[in-house]
């Protein structure tokens, strides 16, 4: 499951893999997506009933450019899947129970450059206290966008 808002934010769990039922949709947004907001979907019908739940406005798109009202559209959560998997070949395979930590890797890679600022620390440190995702020292061993620290 990919989200992404407006605000550069991203959500990204790995679900299983099936389509998300409608009591594992509500779990992953319950407490991530506002009552009263608006989201993009595919055309899982389960996202019918968990939008109604958790009071969402919900717009279903039927293929994959699809764009509602010139302004609702899910590219960039694919473009986020895209880089993700173009992120995991490097790895010449991901064992599926460590897949969310690769995830949450790609997910500070993002938050790095959007933040358009070098590598910095305390920002790492702050991203990985505040956050709901664990990430341990040995994940950072073999990273290779990390600068060479003198």
């Amino acid at each position: 499951m990919c989200c992404l808002d407006r605000g550069e934010g991203i959500f990204s769990q790995v679900t299983g893999s099936e389509r998300p039922g409608i009591q594992q949709l509500i779990s992953l947004l319950k407490d991530r997506v506002k009552t009263g907001s608006t989201i993009c979907t595919n055309n899982n019908a389960a996202y019918n009933t968990a939008a109604r739940e958790l009071d969402l406005k919900l717009y279903k798109l039927a293929y994959s450019n699809q764009v509602i009202e010139e302004t609702y559209h899910n590219q960039k959560a694919k473009s986020f899947g895209r880089e993700l998997k173009r992120f995991l070949v490097s790895f010449n395979g991901v064992a599926t129970k460590y897949l969310n930590n690769y995830i949450t890797w790609l997910k500070w890679n993002c938050l790095r450059k959007a933040c358009n600022s070098g590598f910095n620390v305390m920002e790492m440190l702050l991203v990985v206290a505040f956050s709901s995702e664990w990430l341990r020292v040995c994940d950072l061993r073999s990273v290779s966008s990390l600068p060479e620290m003198a």
